[in-house]
């Protein structure tokens, strides 16, 4: 059980840090657009470029905060009953949560969008304005590595809310087994 934990805490440190780089593209987004905004309105300057590159960031942002969302139990929840729940009560949603919403989510969006993302890895697809960015196949590839990133924290919460159930589950036939004496 304590290996379970520590590997949960491991995977939640990867969806951690990619929400910290994440944070941090933020605020170079911001930048980059306050100089755009400036540019346009002081000089007349504008790029394309850096305008795509703000769109493509904020994507980036959108699919690693999701991941960081959910590994900091910062996510939304919808259930009701959870708040009313025990440890283990919590624990039993947790789990069955991620086994059968979370995980096959995550499974349909890796399916539906790993042949949209090869078609722009086979052709390098670049941006279909001129002058645009020239790398979209990479920025297509946040479209497998998003659910993927969300995957890691949610397999953590599964293994976390595995490792209450089992803990209690034993601790219920200690007491069982000591009842029976």
């Amino acid at each position: 059980m304590r290996r379970t934990l520590e590997i949960a805490a491991r995977l939640d440190r990867v969806a951690l840090a990619v929400g910290w780089i994440a944070a941090w593209l933020v605020l170079a987004m911001m930048t980059v657009q306050v100089l755009l905004v400036l540019g346009r309105a002081l000089f007349g300057f504008g790029s394309l470029q850096l305008h795509e590159a703000i769109i493509y960031g904020n994507a980036i942002f959108i699919g690693a905060g999701l991941a960081a969302a959910l590994a900091r139990d910062e996510h939304t929840r919808i259930d009701v009953l959870r708040v009313r729940m025990g440890r283990r009560g919590r624990a039993r949603v947790d789990f069955w949560a991620c086994l059968f919403l979370l995980l096959p989510t995550v499974i349909v969006l890796l399916w539906a969008s790993a042949p949209y993302v090869l078609g722009a890895w086979k052709t390098f697809e670049s941006s279909r304005s001129v002058g645009g960015l020239q790398g979209v196949f990479l920025f297509k590839t946040v479209l497998v590595v998003m659910p993927t990133l969300l995957a890691v924290p949610g397999l953590a919460l599964a293994l976390r809310a595995w490792a209450v159930l089992a803990q209690n589950s034993k601790e219920d036939r200690t007491r069982a087994a000591e009842r029976h004496r």
